[in-house]
């Protein structure tokens, strides 16, 4: 019974990774013939952030348009 208890919480303790985002860019996969849109770019960094540690997202500005730089 012990090991049963013991197994049931070492599974629930361990972190879910789920599916791993792709870490390439829309001009990566054609070959630099089509560019990323704004939010590919933004869910990119979030992606690296969470992937890397020491990598981080900071806005440095806004765009003509009103978005974080």
């Amino acid at each position: 019974m012990r090991i049963a208890l013991m197994a049931v919480v070492l599974v629930a303790c361990t972190k879910s990774t789920g599916p791993k985002p792709s870490l390439v860019s829309t001009g990566e996969r054609s070959g630099y013939v089509r560019t990323g849109r704004y939010d590919e770019a933004v869910q990119l960094c979030r992606d690296f952030a969470r992937a890397y540690k020491g990598v981080r997202c900071d806005e440095i500005g806004k765009t003509a348009g009103g978005l974080p730089l």
